[in-house]
């Protein structure tokens, strides 16, 4: 039954004026116990790897530090800064210290005994993007509010959100407009503002909608083999999850142990997948494929990814298993090529792909016609020296342009930019995010693309700028939505019955 009684309260209400002083969201004491934490673990992997390069180890503890702080920081903004840098070292330096031990067969991929002089760049950019970070979230301080009413119009246009978005997901697979792909992407994706946004105010019926979405997305990604946007919403969904329910410790443990042994599950039923997929494809023309096999894929690729998180959990993986996972999530191997090609055969860029990242961000095709296209094939030839066909979509990743614009210390001093740039527009989002939480629900929308160190910065740029303007359409488009992300009451809206009862009160803020 309707009643204007439903109100919803944040973490941000239990906050004191009194309670214990905190820098960049933790007190002297959290960060103590981090720092040790941090540096034991540190030092560990330092001491099996310190052959190789010392950069291991460094890694290595701003990757715990950065897991032991997402836990504490989530209480107060969605941890999207986080997952970018432990995505960031997974892909620059971890996945390349595991392939030191497991090469891959193609020498192509392999970088081999060049690795120490590649991870003096690479183990740096990593250090560079935790300072970047950490500069756009200095003197950020989460501001009490009061509850805010949750209107039944609200949720409406939350499920209206969800609705288009689905639709748009599923008409965009099938109908090929390729002066609209982007935008029917960007649409389609609304069904997460309205899903992350019904998770943010706690509105009944949110866990069913994320599993209608995440399933769809399961299911198509099983369609096609491809598995990279499943992943990253994944990643966004559990940010979101920690924000909205504070899990403890122990809980965000398992979670990021359950995401490394998802890593080579996942590209092993994705093996499986595409050879079974190979074998269907011989005997029946694909139109019959698609039509016949889009739920079997998706069944077969579940029991898949069960058996792989199996063979994960015993250690049951084959070396040459191993060996191409690492390259998998590796994108150290083209910023290593990028090392040996630049300046020796193509000069350095001096800025030149940031000018272009920057135009095609700005103007749309109509206007720069001739402007860089997505894909990343001319990039990879110009300054990796690998030709791709058209079909084939690898870039050289931020870190890999920012050399190929700046060199050694000019790249680092780069990547450190890159990430304070997109956290000066993450702080503007957690300003009024302190203020209005809903404005949580667009920044998976907005930085989706952020998430990912082997794009190049034209594509991530792109997607950002022009996610802004979309999510400029919902505001003015949704008066429900305008309203909460304003603060307005939005006149005598009918709300749910539901009492106001804030959050149970963290320990270190009593």
């Amino acid at each position: 039954m309707l009643s204007p009684d439903y109100r919803i309260t944040t973490p941000l209400q239990s906050l004191s004026p009194h309670s214990e002083r905190r820098h960049l969201f933790l007190t002297w004491r959290e960060w103590r116990i981090g720092l040790l934490v941090s540096a034991a673990v540190g030092v560990g992997a330092a001491w099996v790897s310190l052959f190789i390069s010392v950069w291991i180890g460094v890694t290595v503890f701003f990757v715990t530090l950065t897991a032991y702080h997402m836990r504490h920081a989530s209480r107060y903004i969605v941890p999207f800064p986080h997952i970018a840098i432990l995505i960031s070292a997974l892909q620059y330096v971890l996945a390349a210290w595991v392939g030191f031990y497991y090469p891959p067969e193609n020498s192509t991929y392999d970088i081999g005994a060049a690795l120490p002089l590649y991870l003096s760049y690479g183990g740096p950019v990593i250090v560079a993007i935790c300072v970047g970070w950490s500069l756009s979230l200095v003197r950020l301080k989460p501001t009490p509010q009061a509850a805010f009413p949750t209107s039944a119009k609200l949720l409406t246009e939350m499920d209206i959100l969800l609705a288009v978005g689905m639709v748009t997901f599923f008409v965009g697979r099938y109908v090929a407009i390729p002066s609209l792909a982007f935008v029917l992407v960007l649409i389609a994706n609304f069904r997460y503002v309205g899903v992350y946004g019904r998770m943010i105010v706690r509105g009944p019926g949110w866990s069913w909608r994320l599993a209608i979405v995440l399933g769809a997305e399961v299911m198509f990604a099983a369609e096609i083999a491809m598995f990279h946007p499943l992943l990253l919403w994944m990643c966004w969904t559990v940010a979101v999850w920690m924000y909205c329910f504070k899990p403890s410790q122990r809980a965000v443990l398992c979670v990021l142990l359950a995401g490394a042994l998802f890593l080579p599950a996942f590209q092993e039923a994705k093996w499986r997948l595409r050879a079974g997929a190979d074998d269907d494809l011989l005997g029946a023309s694909q139109t019959e494929a698609t039509a016949e096999n889009r739920l079997s894929k998706t069944v077969t690729f579940v029991s898949y990814l069960a058996s792989s998180l199996k063979h994960a959990a015993t250690f049951d993986l084959s070396d040459d298993f191993i060996a191409d996972t690492a390259v998998r999530y590796n994108q150290g191997w083209i910023v290593n090529r990028i090392m040996f090609f630049v300046p020796d055969v193509e000069s350095y860029a001096k800025g030149d792909t940031l000018k272009t990242a920057a135009v095609a961000a700005v103007l749309p095709r109509v206007i720069a016609e001739n402007k860089l296209r997505s894909g990343g094939q001319e990039y990879m030839e110009r300054y990796a020296g690998i030709e791709l066909n058209e079909s084939t979509s690898m870039n050289l990743g931020y870190a890999g342009e920012m050399y190929a614009n700046f060199g050694l210390v000019g790249g680092i001093i780069g990547c450190g930019i890159y990430a304070l740039v997109f956290g000066l527009l993450f702080r503007w989002f957690c300003q009024r995010a302190f203020l209005h939480p809903l404005w949580w629900s667009l920044v998976p929308f907005i930085f989706f693309a952020a998430l990912k160190a082997e794009d190049g910065i034209s594509d991530t740029l792109n997607w950002t700028v022009k996610s802004c303007i979309v999510a400029a359409g919902i505001y003015f488009v949704f008066p429900g939505f305008r309203a909460a992300l304003s603060g307005q009451r939005g006149g005598p809206l009918p709300r749910l019955n539901r009492p106001s009862v804030p959050l149970k009160q963290h320990p270190s803020e009593a």
